[in-house]
């Protein structure tokens, strides 16, 4: 049967090669296949890490040190030609068993690699573990395994490691963690949070039963943010407590995201979350389709600053949308990777940043493979860095190795050399008068518009000043745009709160 299947999927995809193409941009394609030893099953490209030149790819399924003990590898772009992506080095892990599924999740920063395993046994109990690699650990380039990172007190099969978040600490999923095997009712779920010591280890800090979550978390402005079901767990680092559950509805398009001046609150609920300095983003599910949904801080606030609607035509519930997301910057990719049964191609969009676009995100791409095999869940996993995109495609093949795809941005090079302004509003949050001042001296004009990209009330420049009077606009999240008269001056954004 899975001969048939497999030659089945040969046959789907060979009508499909020529027809696959990059929708907007065109941007080149470089191919990165699985090393050699990545064994049939072995789902190269499951997990990807981009940091400048660097590329990290898990291969958790591999028979490596034993069935499914899993496997990362480590590339180096431009060392054999330019643009190519050759490996560099196999990271190899001290410690790990058979089916321990090493590479479900990776990371890629500042000369340090994390990679996690999430069926790993630890002292006779599959906790599951995140193995530490360092650069120069034991020599300059040699990125040698410096720790094994787990929760002591975790329960068996917890899958601690099948998704982390390294911020200001490190938070570590364990979706399958069960703080009462004995209680037929409780729900399942936590996160473990490690602090760093002088040394660079992480130390245990403690397992948070949260219920219910664990495959997704970020670390953002302070907060641990978690899905659950409904709800969004928020737990502030520096008291390492749950300060607050909340369940509420869904977001559908267009909800605004309620926000409170004393803390956080969120109302939308992620199946997948990601967070750098800047922003944090989440996927919601909105029937029919998923969303994106992105969110700054102000004045100690969470602020919804834009979302992403997915293409229709391209993307719907079966792409699976947003099931794995990356950003730098002002740049945003999300993979659909589809379902080997309802929706055998998937497909990556990149989006960036554009306060003047409908939700304050502009669709720049949606890329797919040019060697497109049925049922290789391309768009798996994402990563940017940079001009480039990294996407896995673990299913590829007819024995599903894997392969990863590296697409150039070609507008990388073209600089934008327009004037920048810089500007201030006052005061955050508002209720009444705000003020917003332009440092540069250009003519323009001011909008607020709220979350769906409406226009709600517009102002003149004068004298590098605009007074808007926003008595009359409802509570919530909004935008501030200043849209100069020169085209040789760039337009700025800035989010905004008004209070009632």
């Amino acid at each position: 049967m899975m001969r048939e299947t497999n030659i089945i999927r040969a046959l789907a995809s060979l009508l499909l090669l020529g027809a696959a193409h990059v929708h907007g941009q065109v941007w080149s394609e470089r191919i990165v296949q699985a090393p050699s030893d990545v064994t049939p099953s072995g789902l190269f490209g499951w997990s990807v890490s981009l940091d400048g030149d660097l590329l990290l790819v898990g291969a958790p399924g591999t028979t490596d040190l034993g069935a499914q003990s899993g496997a990362a590898y480590l590339f180096q772009r431009n060392t054999g030609g330019q643009d190519q992506w050759d490996l560099l080095r196999k990271l190899v892990p001290i410690g790990v068993t058979p089916g321990a599924r090493f590479g479900t999740s990776v990371l890629l920063r500042d000369g340090r690699a994390l990679v996690g395993a999430p069926s790993d046994i630890v002292n006779g109990i599959a906790l599951g573990a995140l193995y530490v690699f360092e650069e120069d650990a034991g020599g300059t380039g040699n990125w040698g395994f410096v720790q094994r990172v787990f929760a002591p007190n975790g329960s068996s099969g917890m899958h601690f490691g099948e998704a982390f978040s390294l911020g200001d600490l490190l938070v570590v999923g364990a979706p399958d963690y069960d703080v009462d095997p004995n209680n037929a009712f409780n729900v399942i779920g936590g996160s473990a949070a490690f602090v760093t010591d002088l040394q660079g280890q992480f130390l245990f800090v403690d397992l948070y039963d949260r219920g219910g979550v664990g495959r997704s978390q970020a670390v953002f402005a302070d907060r641990c943010f978690t899905p659950n079901g409904a709800s969004c767990a928020i737990t502030p680092l520096d008291s390492l407590v749950q300060d607050t559950i909340l369940y509420t509805p869904l977001p559908v398009a267009g909800d605004l995201v309620s926000t409170e001046a004393a803390g956080f609150t969120i109302q939308s609920s992620g199946i997948q979350l990601i967070a750098d300095t800047q922003r944090l983003v989440c996927t919601v599910v909105a029937d029919p389709n998923r969303q994106i949904h992105t969110f700054v801080t102000q004045a100690d606030s969470l602020v919804q600053e834009g979302y992403i609607l997915p293409d229709t035509d391209q993307f719907d519930l079966t792409n699976r949308f947003g099931e794995s997301l990356a950003q730098l910057g002002d740049r945003l990719v999300a993979g659909a990777p589809g379902s080997p049964l309802t929706m055998p191609l998937g497909r990556v969009g990149v989006f960036d940043r554009d306060p003047l676009a409908t939700g304050g995100w502009s669709s720049m791409t949606q890329l797919v493979p040019s060697d497109p095999y049925f049922g290789d869940l391309f768009g798996q996993a994402v990563a940017v860095a940079q001009e480039v995109v990294a996407v896995g495609a673990p299913g590829h093949g007819l024995d599903d190795r894997g392969q990863v795809y590296v697409f150039h941005d070609p507008a990388a090079t073209v600089l934008d050399t327009r004037e920048e302004l810089t500007i201030s509003i006052a005061p955050v949050p508002a209720n009444a008068e705000l003020t917003v001042r332009i440092a540069n001296d250009v003519p323009g004009e001011v909008r607020v518009l709220d979350a769906m990209g409406r226009i709600q009330i517009t102002g003149p420049i004068m004298n590098s000043t605009a007074v808007i009077d926003v008595r009359a606009i409802a509570a919530g999240p909004y935008v501030v745009q200043v849209i100069p008269q020169d085209a040789n001056v760039r337009g700025r954004s800035l989010p905004l709160l008004i209070l009632r």
